[in-house]
């Protein structure tokens, strides 16, 4: 059974990458990371996450917001 998980407050936020610089340089240092959406792990759903390209298992959640804006602004393609 999975649920899905809404964001918590910037202040709760531990194991989630939430700016945009910060997605940015872990995509540029680990070229087998990307971005997905509708990432299941551990029985949840995340709205965006990297994964490992190669396993496309779970490496850390990435915040709705900056997930989308990086790909709106052209940032990030997702394939």
């Amino acid at each position: 059974m999975t649920k899905e998980v809404d964001e918590p407050p910037p202040e709760y936020r531990t194991q989630m990458i939430v700016t945009t610089h910060a997605l940015l340089i872990a995509l540029k240092v680990n070229n087998n990371l990307k971005l997905e959406k509708e990432v299941s792990s551990s029985g949840f759903i995340y709205d965006w996450a990297l994964v490992n390209k190669e396993t496309g298992e779970f490496v850390i959640t990435v915040a709705y917001d900056i997930a989308t804006d990086c790909i709106v602004k052209g940032y990030v393609k997702i394939t």
